[in-house]
This record gives structure tokens, C-alpha cells and sequence, in this order.
């Protein structure tokens, strides 16, 4: 997005996000998606990890916004024991029954703004462009709206939402 908007100097971001899935240690129907939900929890202040059901792979675990910056030509995608050892010690406490193997890990990135809202406009200078932005995996679950609403600026139409958070615009003020 800023080499798109390189013009504009975007407040962007990019943070590493680890990814990682676990084999319950016990009852592993308990992690079936009709018993288990994806989930958020606040373990400390301004720390917060997420997780999915177990879809064959193990039950996905990840922190949220604990990655730490990095440039996204040059994302590393080891990762270290250490990562692994403070996800563990996480789940020990608030999960332990999904602590068990370590199945996989995966490295991806999110795109932040500082208001942590998404870019979604017409491209300042390109007008039949639209900029689209809903900063990687964290806007994944809205790819419904988020498609709709750029149908309908494709169309010429007016989107059923306020499109006004997400203007390109916000960041000169």
C-alpha cells in the first residue's frame, strides 16, 4: 500500500504474525468447530491472543499485534523457539487441553493503520482505482462487506455503509 500511495506517505505498517496449530493434548472433540468457537482473549494488558477450532490441522492459535514491526520485503519466515515457547506458556494457562503437539507454524503479515481502521477509496490521483486495504488476515472476516461495498463503488452506486473511516484522505489531517 505505500509503494501504491508511495504520493501520500501513508501511516502504514507492517507486523510479523506467527501462526500456530496444536494437537489437543486430550478430547479432541471438544475442539470440533460445533463445540469450540474462534476466540479473542486478553491475557495481560494490551496482550491478546486468538484461536480457531481444530478443522484437521489442529487447533490455530496466533497473538494479536504481538509480532512486532517489519518490512515486508524482508519478512522472516523462521520460527524461533522462543515464539513457540511463549504461545505454549499462554495456552498452559488458559487452554492447556490444546497444548499438545505442535502440528505447524506459519508467518504472515498485517498491514495496520493507526487508527486500525481499513483503506477503502478511490485512488487519489487514478480515480477509476480503487484502493482497497483491509489489512490482511485481520480484515479477512470482513470479506464479505468489504466486497460488497466495493461492488457497489465499481457499479457508481452508493455503498449501504459510511465509507468515511476508510478514506485515503484521514491521514492529512
Amino acid at each position: 500500500m505505500n509503494d501504491l500511495l508511495s504520493a501520500r506517505k501513508l501511516p502504514l505498517s507492517v507486523d510479523r504474525q506467527v501462526l500456530f496449530w496444536f494437537k489437543p493434548v486430550s478430547h479432541p472433540e471438544m475442539f470440533q468447530p460445533d463445540h469450540f468457537p474462534i476466540f479473542i482473549r486478553q491475557y495481560a494488558h494490551d496482550r491478546f491472543f486468538y484461536g480457531f477450532p481444530d478443522l484437521g490441522d489442529g487447533i490455530k492459535v496466533a497473538f494479536h499485534h504481538q509480532g512486532g514491526q517489519v518490512d515486508p520485503n524482508s519478512l522472516s519466515q523462521e520460527v524461533a523457539l522462543n515464539e513457540i515457547e511463549e504461545m505454549r506458556r499462554v495456552l498452559s494457562k488458559y487452554l492447556p487441553a490444546t497444548n499438545g503437539e505442535l502440528q505447524s507454524t506459519a508467518v504472515c503479515m498485517y498491514t495496520n493503520t493507526p487508527d486500525e481502521h481499513f483503506v477503502l477509496d478511490y485512488h487519489p490521483e487514478f480515480p477509476q482505482v480503487i484502493v482497497a486495504s483491509p489489512c490482511s488476515g485481520h480484515g479477512f472476516k470482513f470479506s464479505p462487506v468489504i466486497g460488497e461495498m466495493i461492488a457497489a463503488m465499481i457499479e457508481g452506486k452508493q455503498p449501504r455503509f459510511n465509507l468515511g473511516l476508510f478514506k485515503i484522505a484521514r491521514f492529512s489531517k
